[in-house]
């Protein structure tokens, strides 16, 4: 009789952990199921903002001065000028992050401008070719330019009358980053002052 019962228990044990295997498997299934359609709904809801840069540029800023309102499910193109500023007329939307870099040159031949740290990481980084090192954004209220700095990053202010900006810079890897943020900023600085200077 004492066999038997346990023969019961070693059997009951059996089912059990067969059940609680198959919860999780349905459990993982269903996880993986909800992580594949959040990432169609993700990658549907985040449109592509391009930015189009003269290829001898080594920044470049955009300044958005929210007069406007624009539909951000559809792609923004924004064809960077010579002086490397472009000053738009709407506000950017914070959680676009899906952005595509290219070069142009003078015939309007177009170059993918990859991603430094990307490129770093997986150890495909050439000396003599350009990337995108990094972007920044930050804003100015009444001409200040109240975020960012040459040895300090914020990130946007949220301050409503802040006017947003958006820029990178770019070089190659034996390039002086500092360097060239500095000239970001004095370029953002700039315009800081003569959008808020008296006309």
């Amino acid at each position: 009789m004492a066999v038997s019962t346990r023969g019961m228990e070693m059997f009951f044990t059996k089912i059990k952990v067969m059940i609680v295997k198959k919860i999780l498997f349905i459990f993982c299934l269903y996880l993986l199921h909800s992580c594949k359609n959040e990432l169609k709904i993700e990658k549907h809801e985040r449109p592509m903002e391009v930015f189009l840069i003269p290829q001898h540029l080594d920044n470049f800023a955009v300044v958005y001065e929210a007069k406007e309102t624009i539909d951000f499910k559809k792609k923004i193109i924004y064809n960077i000028p010579a002086n490397g500023l472009l000053i738009v007329k709407f506000q950017r939307n914070s959680s676009m992050f899906n952005h595509k870099y290219i070069l142009v040159d003078k015939k309007n031949v177009r170059t993918d401008l990859q991603d430094f740290a990307k490129e770093s990481y997986w150890k495909r980084v050439k000396n003599d070719k350009r990337y995108m090192l990094e972007s920044l954004d930050g804003s100015y209220v009444d001409g200040i330019f109240s975020e960012g700095s040459a040895n300090q990053i914020k990130i946007s202010s949220d301050n409503p009358h802040a006017v947003k900006w958006f820029g990178i810079i770019i070089g190659s890897e034996r390039d002086n980053q500092n360097i060239l943020r500095k000239k970001l900023f004095y370029k953002i600085d700039s315009i800081s002052k003569y959008i808020h200077s008296p006309q």
